[in-house]
């Protein structure tokens, strides 16, 4: 089996909303265009980076204090992790110990902390919402309706090649109409996705080149043009990488007699998190050529009770 490369340290996301020169412009726009506010001071924004990240091993996460709020921001680009919640929680006790000094701890003062704001951009082309909310309440074994703990992530579908399960959606989500920056990455990501699998040779130089001359990420992508393209050769480089390993494990699976727990675990996810079966199979890591054999018998196990 191949081995996964584990030392992505960073993303396009992360570099162009936290480590580039503009880093705060932008994030203070985007901050903006979520909360409805209206700064014009980028230094309000006070970025918090952490040697941890919420998803996968690529460092594509995003946190900064504003308004005594943390925001944490994320981007998906395949499938919108229905663990969100859970990881978002275990990552928000490592922003509270980076922020809170041990002895302020243990005072008997009432302690103030930073209140939390998570949002998620998925951008994907599987279907998905406009808008949507996840909260860690949904994935407890025991539903109680006063819960003692809760995790409400927003999540955004800013693909600009997506498809969107909103019947009366428009052809671009209000966040991407509101946020120039969010816009213009949206557009990059989705024409260098369409590149990528279109047989050209280097399609990472051709897709930054052809934005700089459009305007796209213009002045972001002349910064820091060369780092954009070794960012995106690592996540591609890792996207193969664990599309080998789940397609070897799968076929490992299927030599053991794996189907049975293959197809508890696509119905759980429909169950639980109100996956339809594309999203499951998707999230379950099944093959694309496998898909059709479990959705045929897990849509006969539904019909027979």
């Amino acid at each position: 089996m191949s081995k996964v490369n584990r030392e992505i340290k960073s993303s396009v996301f992360t570099s162009l909303f936290q480590n580039c020169s503009h880093a705060k412009e932008y994030s203070l726009e985007l901050y903006n265009s979520i909360e409805g506010t209206n700064y014009t001071d980028p230094e309000i924004i006070k970025h918090i980076d952490i040697d941890v990240s919420i998803y996968r091993s690529i460092k594509n996460d995003v946190s900064f204090l504003v308004e005594d709020k943390i925001i944490m921001l994320v981007e998906h680009q395949n499938t919108v992790n229905p663990n969100m919640p859970l990881r978002a929680l275990m990552y928000i006790g490592r922003l509270y110990e980076k922020l809170v000094d041990q002895a302020s701890r243990y005072r008997t003062k009432l302690l103030k902390i930073p209140t939390p704001e998570i949002y998620v951009f998925y951008n994907g082309t599987q279907p998905y919402p406009d808008e949507t909310t996840l909260y860690l309440s949904d994935v407890f074994m025991v539903e109680k309706e006063d819960c003692p703990i809760e995790v409400k992530v927003k999540v955004f579908n800013i693909g600009m090649g997506r498809v969107t399960t909103d019947k009366s959606s428009s052809k671009s989500v209000e966040i991407l109409e509101k946020c120039q920056i969010l816009k213009e990455y949206s557009e990059f990501m989705n024409r260098y996705e369409q590149c990528k699998f279109g047989g050209d040779e280097d399609p990472a130089r051709k897709i930054i080149e052809e934005c700089i001359r459009e305007g796209i990420l213009k002045d972001y992508l002349e910064e820091v043009g060369d780092e954009v393209m070794s960012f995106l050769t690592a996540e591609y480089d890792y996207d193969m990488d664990i599309k080998v390993n789940r397609e070897e494990a799968f076929e490992d699976g299927l030599e053991q007699g794996a189907d049975k727990a293959s197809i508890d675990i696509i119905k759980h996810l429909m169950l639980k998190n109100n996956n339809d079966i594309d999203q499951a199979l998707e999230i379950a890591g099944i093959p694309e050529e496998k898909r059709e054999k479990y959705k045929k018998i897990i849509e006969e196990e539904n019909s027979n009770g």
